[in-house]
C-alpha cells in the first residue's frame, strides 16, 4: 500500500475533542521550505549536513474552547538519507532547540522518553498577554530509523503536559511504525 507522509502527522480524527486544521496548518515541508522557514544561515547547512529529504506539517486548533484538551497541537515527520543523519538532525550540532536563540526551550525536561532513538523533551512558558495566563508548551522529538518526529502542544497551564506530549508522540511513532507491517 502506499503512505503519503501526511498519513504519518496527527490529524483531527486522531482525538476524542474536535480539532480544525489552520490554514497553510497541513503542508508538505520540502528542504526549500525548511531552508526559508529557518534562515538560510541555518537551514541549508542543516539540510546538507544531515541529509533531509522531506518533510510534512500539520497544526490544528481546539474547535470548542471550553474542551479540556490543548489548545493547539502541531506535529511533523521528515525523512533523512540515512539514520545517521537523522540522528543527527537530533544532536547538539543541529536541533534548533539547542542552535536557534529565538527558539530556544526555558527548560530541557529530564525524562526517560523511549520514545524511538534519539528522544528530547522540552518546554517553554508564556504568559498571555492582557490575561496574565500563563500559556505551557510541550515538545517532544525522537528518531525512529530514519525519520525524526516531532510534537508540540500548547495550552493554558494544566491543560497540558509532558505526559500528554509523550502520548501525542507515541501515536506518531504508531503510525511510522505500520510502514513495517
Amino acid at each position: 500500500f502506499i503512505v503519503s507522509m501526511d498519513d504519518l502527522v496527527l490529524q483531527p480524527a486522531d482525538f476524542s475533542a474536535a480539532y480544525n486544521i489552520v490554514p497553510g496548518g497541513n503542508t508538505r515541508v520540502d528542504n526549500a521550505k525548511f531552508s526559508s522557514g529557518f534562515g538560510a544561515a541555518y537551514g541549508k547547512p542543516f539540510i546538507l549536513n544531515t541529509g533531509r529529504v522531506d518533510g510534512w506539517d500539520l497544526a490544528m486548533e481546539r474547535a470548542n474552547p471550553d474542551d479540556f484538551a490543548p489548545e493547539y497541537v502541531r506535529s511533523r515527520v521528515e525523512i533523512y538519507e540515512e539514520t545517521s543523519g537523522a540522528s543527527a538532525a537530533l544532536s547538539e550540532d543541529w536541533l534548533w532547540a539547542y542552535q536557534l536563540e529565538d527558539r530556544r526551550p526555558e527548560a530541557f525536561l529530564d525524562t526517560n522518553c523511549s520514545l524511538g532513538s534519539d528522544c528530547l523533551t522540552y518546554m517553554y512558558k508564556e504568559v498571555k498577554a492582557g490575561q496574565g495566563a500563563i500559556i505551557e508548551r510541550y515538545d517532544v522529538v525522537f528518531r525512529y530509523q530514519n525519520v525524526v518526529a516531532w510534537v508540540f502542544i500548547k495550552g493554558q497551564q494544566g491543560e497540558v503536559s509532558e505526559d500528554m506530549v509523550l502520548d501525542y508522540g507515541q501515536m506518531v511513532l504508531n503510525k511510522i511504525q505500520l510502514l513495517e507491517e
